[in-house]
């Protein structure tokens, strides 16, 4: 899918700081260089793989027999999302839905590329409801749900087959079809970006036709049906939302279901800066930095990078054998060997720049390389900054400029470790946490669960693009950047979810996304290697003492210690603090349980938050420091509390908010992080706490200069994220 291509490059970072070590050695300022004679120059250079870069771009078929897979199979295959307990199985036909119950079946993962054909077969048997047997749907928001929620649903019944959408749409399609579904009935959906055709049979039986603001249905001949908005659909620029097939409390059969996507474009360079600087242990591609251990040289008058950070940067997946580097990218594999003056192209040697090797580490020419790829290098002697760009263009001066301002904030910002100026208010009063028994932890959101949403409600937009909380790459991919970046735990905020019940789940779909997706995350998050614990943020917040009382709370935290800490298909994963696992409970802004919350329980490490502790005066002394709370979110200077006279915790934002953009601390290009870290700092505090990684949310968070979130962005490329890697290094005295 899309969305995995572009994780594959956004996790330069991440497995630049896990790989590099492995490939690459602190270099001394010269390096111990060794080279082989007879290296062609890069001018000489003069084959390319253009060709071979043929994207065969997110193909896939995910296709599922039901008379070979059982129930318990399908729900353990991460491609399958089966909803309800009710199916059984005959062998001969597939799943066989029950006459009393909703039972849905289809992928976990949204239809993000075009053409696709979405498959299912069907047998709709008789239903104690009439007409309503078996249906499949299309455009659905959720993976998990039956067609109550959303989607276009098609039912089959006879020889007729009906569109519903919930509150938009429900008309007759075909009552003439030319058998009986209950025979069985193979139903198709071909989509393109801005049509669906639908078949039943090969029989083409009707057209969806979108746009942004509806979507019209059309029968065989092209005569309209019927036609409404978009609201309980998925239908965006890029997006199809997911395909779901269910039996609607009935015995009708689900045969299979497959969903196919192939698709070629030829490769073109794109219009992206590549930046490189002599001496830096980073490099760009345009607002996104790639890090490595070694800093890009310049040799023989041309600037080499290190092969690994190269390949990254061009999209190219990679494998390190030895003094080896293999790539691939399309249909193209290459192989670079220390010493060797030749490229292996598809197993054939071809003349290319001898590979440096320095301190271990394999180095090839930026120029040459980029030249292979239909690119041209440029190095500007006064800046030395080396770009590349497509061959034959013009480089925007825009964009030499973020490529200069990009290493003088990197320079200036996130590789300075020197003390700012912060208040020192509390500082030696206590005691300082030494440096190994440091703890970083950061607040982590499971809420999103609409792409649609994110233009309206967010204030920018994850460098990976939106996503679904659910969705297993992007929690993978948050796993290995904090696992690199070297956090303790997350703390996943359920702090309005005190209320929600399991039943109330079924039609809450933001509650449900909150949960469902947290027990994914746990899933997942235990095959990461280092990956952060996980410990959650329970309310009763804003719910009130009432739901405290009446045994909400208790009942809530019931379900996190028996569904996370007690559940050993999730391990270790659960963050243990103190001795026990580490629960958060928000008291709402402002705190609306007392200076000592009364609630407890002995099963946890019990720890209370409010946000703005520092602009409630009952929850601290005049040296900052609160006895009970700690704070989900602080104006400078930050409050702190202690544990055996050493400073515990302080939490530190990008930024903060306040009533007007002149009350705000804003971001200030790292301004306000590096300062608040530089606080807990001086306290020489035991933990810190990050909010957050990735609120998104603009209710909150007005406008990108005012946002918290550490999350990579479009907005601001990694910077962030990177100058938060280096703050938590600089916290724990690894620098």
């Amino acid at each position: 899918m899309k969305r995995i291509l572009t994780l594959i490059i956004l996790s330069s970072t991440l497995l630049s700081l896990l790989f590099t070590a492995s490939c690459t050695k602190n270099s001394t300022e010269t390096g111990a260089l060794s080279e082989t004679e007879g290296a062609a120059d890069p001018a000489e250079i003069s084959f390319d793989i253009t060709e071979l870069l043929l994207q065969t771009r997110n193909n896939f078929t995910h296709s599922f027999d039901f008379t070979e897979c059982t129930v318990g199979t399908c729900k353990a295959n991460k491609y399958i999302s089966l909803t309800g307990e009710s199916f059984t199985r005959d062998k001969k036909k597939g799943l066989v839905g029950s006459d009393r119950e909703i039972g849905a079946v289809g992928f976990s993962e949204r239809i993000v590329t075009f053409p696709y054909t979405a498959e299912a077969y069907l047998y709709a048997n008789d239903s104690r409801r009439g007409d309503e047997t078996v249906k499949a749907g299309i455009l659905c928001r959720l993976a998990e749900h039956t067609h109550t929620s959303s989607g276009l649903w098609f039912s089959f019944a006879k020889n007729t087959v009906k569109a519903h959408i919930q509150g938009g749409l429900d008309c007759t399609v075909t009552n003439s079809l030319p058998f009986d579904c209950k025979d069985g009935v193979k139903v198709s959906f071909s989509g393109t970006p801005n049509e669906i055709k639908v078949s039943a049979n090969e029989t083409h039986i009707a057209t969806v036709q979108l746009t942004e603001s509806g979507l019209s249905l059309k029968d065989s001949n092209g005569g309209e049906l019927a036609k409404c908005g978009t609201d309980n659909v998925i239908f965006e620029e890029g997006t199809h939302g997911y395909f779901r097939v269910e039996t609607d409390r009935c015995k009708s059969i689900i045969g299979s279901i497959s969903l196919s996507h192939t698709s070629e474009e030829v490769f073109t360079p794109d219009e992206t800066v590549y930046a490189f600087m002599t001496e830096r242990g980073y490099s760009f591609k345009d607002k996104q930095a790639f890090m490595h251990t070694a800093k890009t040289k310049m040799l023989d008058g041309k600037i080499y990078a290190d092969a690994v950070t190269l390949f990254k940067m061009f999209d190219f997946t990679y494998v390190l054998d030895g003094e080896v580097v293999k790539a691939e990218r399309g249909n193209a594999s290459l192989a670079v060997t220390s010493g060797r003056p030749f490229m292996s192209v598809n197993g054939e040697e071809k003349p290319f720049t001898s590979v440096k090797s320095i301190d271990g580490g394999l180095y090839m020419c930026v120029d040459s390389f980029a030249k292979i790829l239909g690119y041209t290098a440029s190095f500007d002697s006064a800046s030395g900054i080396c770009t590349v760009y497509p061959a034959n263009s013009e480089i925007p001066s825009d964009k030499k400029t973020l490529a200069a301002d990009n290493f003088k904030l990197y320079d200036e910002v996130v590789f300075n470790y020197d003390d700012v100026e912060c208040s020192k208010t509390g500082v030696g009063k206590l005691a300082s946490a030494p440096f190994e028994e440091r703890i970083v932890g950061i607040s982590y959101t499971t809420w999103h669960r609409n792409t649609k949403t994110w233009w309206k409600n967010t204030w920018g937009t994850p460098i990976i693009g939106e996503y679904e909380s659910q969705e297993e790459d992007v929690l993978r991919y948050h796993a290995e950047l904090l696992a690199a970046a070297d956090v303790d735990f997350v703390f996943v905020d359920w702090s309005n979810n005190t209320t929600i019940s399991e039943v109330t789940l079924e039609t809450a779909e933001d509650f449900r996304m909150i949960e469902h997706s947290t027990y994914k995350m746990f899933e997942i998050w235990k095959t990461v290697p280092n990956a952060p614990k996980i410990a959650l943020f329970l309310g009763p917040g804003h719910a009130g003492q009432s739901n405290v009382d009446n045994g909400k709370h208790q009942k809530k935290a019931d379900q996190v210690y028996s569904s996370f800490v007690e559940n050993e298909e999730y391990g270790d994963m659960y963050y243990y603090y103190e001795g026990k696992p580490l629960l958060i409970c928000y008291g709402a802004t402002p705190n609306q349980y007392g200076e000592n919350p009364k609630w407890t329980d002995d099963r946890f490490t019990i720890r209370w938050m409010t946000g703005y502790v520092g602009q409630q005066p009952s929850l601290y002394d005049r040296k900052l420091c609160s006895e009970r709370f700690w704070s989900w979110e602080e104006r400078s200077p930050q409050t702190y509390t202690q544990l055996d006279g050493v400073v515990e915790t302080v939490t530190c934002s990008a930024a903060t908010r306040g009533e007007s953009e002149e009350s705000s601390e804003l971001r200030s290009n790292g301004t306000t992080l590096k300062k608040q870290v530089q606080r807990a700092y001086n306290l020489g505090a035991k933990m810190i706490i990050f909010t957050t990684w990735n609120e998104w949310t603009s209710s909150e968070q007005k406008n990108p200069e005012r946002s918290r979130d550490l999350e990579p962005s479009v907005e601001y490329g990694t910077f962030y994220y990177d100058l938060m890697c280096q703050q938590i290094k600089k916290f724990k005295g690894k620098i």
